[in-house]
């Protein structure tokens, strides 16, 4: 009985010494914060403030989150904001250093060149283009931008049932498991990282059919009406606070086989949406001719890592390095 109950315990033993070393090895591997509601409204949730991120499941990359747990690390800070960028991971800077996301990268443009601007970032996973518009009027009324606002976004077409939430006011929040639990469960590196995986694997065995539900999307009368609605009043509270609305589309550049750029014509969502922007005075940046651009010069894409699928994942640093320069020279230029 004793040899029995020896054995059990240098089995358990043997366990929890080799989850705390995969642990340790996750947590210089898949470091993220945890998420907490946002009360102000500006964003549906934040990351644990002051928190230092490390993950090498795209790239690898470091990262700091700032006292209201946003990713924002330039070195210079102003009582006021001019630029305020909206958006989700890509925003963000997800999976690159902190150092080399567009608002870091815009902000060392405007120094460079002698223009006291400062930008500065609530861009923050999940949070894609109707989110944001849903929380802009919270987001202006916490940070005041003087000049602009960005919201960088992957896609311009939309499911008009989400439309419809967004104008009726029933669009969902992101739900955060800041209590409980999952909250507990959060905090461990390894338990984080195997979640990852899941929803990863999930995620792109559901990519087939999502692709086929995004090449559905019918712009009807209705779906223009809709979108009109709520563009107009996304224009409508920007100008009230005093700036302008900049909406940045940042679009997947795909390749075939041999690695030539496969050419995307503009989709009808996608007519339809520039020509509101026009009508309502928002301003658009399509991304596609720089990332067309810096592929013929260089074969860079502008998303994926050297450890992922080839174009596939988030915006890496050159797609970064691209949307900093072409909101500097909209900005600077018009």
């Amino acid at each position: 009985m004793k040899k029995k109950v020896l054995w059990f315990a240098k089995v358990a033993l043997a366990a929890v010494i080799a989850l705390s070393i995969a642990n340790c090895f996750c947590g210089l591997y898949y470091n993220l914060p945890v998420h907490y509601s946002n009360e102000t409204g500006a964003t549906d949730y934040y990351w644990d403030k002051n928190h230092f991120s490390s993950r090498g499941t795209e790239g690898f990359a470091i990262s700091r989150t700032d006292e209201n747990g946003f990713v924002n690390t330039f070195p210079y800070t102003k009582n006021t904001i001019d630029v305020l960028v909206m958006g989700s991971s890509h925003a963000e800077g997800f999976n690159v250093n902190a150092d080399e996301n567009f608002t870091y990268l815009l902000n060392s443009k405007f120094r460079e060149n002698g223009l006291d601007k400062y930008v500065y970032s609530i861009g923050m996973s999940g949070h894609e283009l109707l989110r944001c518009l849903r929380n802009l009027e919270n987001a202006l009324a916490v940070y005041s931008p003087e000049e602009y606002v960005v919201i960088e976004t992957p896609r311009i077409d939309f499911d008009i049932q989400d439309l419809e939430a967004l104008n009726n006011g029933t669009y969902d929040t992101l739900h955060s498991y800041d209590s409980g639990l999952i909250y507990m469960l959060q905090k461990v590196d390894l338990f984080r990282l195997i979640y990852a995986q899941l929803t990863s694997f999930v995620r792109n065995n559901n990519a087939e059919a999502e692709q086929e539900k995004d090449e559905a999307v019918t712009v009807s009368a209705e779906y223009r009406t809709l979108l009109k609605s709520a563009m107009r009043k996304a224009s409508e509270i920007t100008a009230a606070n005093g700036c302008k609305l900049i909406v940045v589309y940042s679009p997947v550049l795909e390749t075939d086989y041999n690695g030539n750029l496969i050419n995307q014509a503009e989709t009808p969502a996608q007519q339809a949406f520039e020509a509101v922007c026009e009508e309502y005075g928002v301003g658009f940046i399509d991304m596609s001719a720089a990332y067309e651009a810096m592929y013929e010069e260089t074969n860079r894409l502008p998303f994926g890592f050297s450890n992922t699928a080839v174009g596939a994942g988030h915006t890496n640093r050159y797609g970064h390095s691209c949307i900093a320069q072409d909101l500097y020279t909209f900005i600077t230029e018009g």
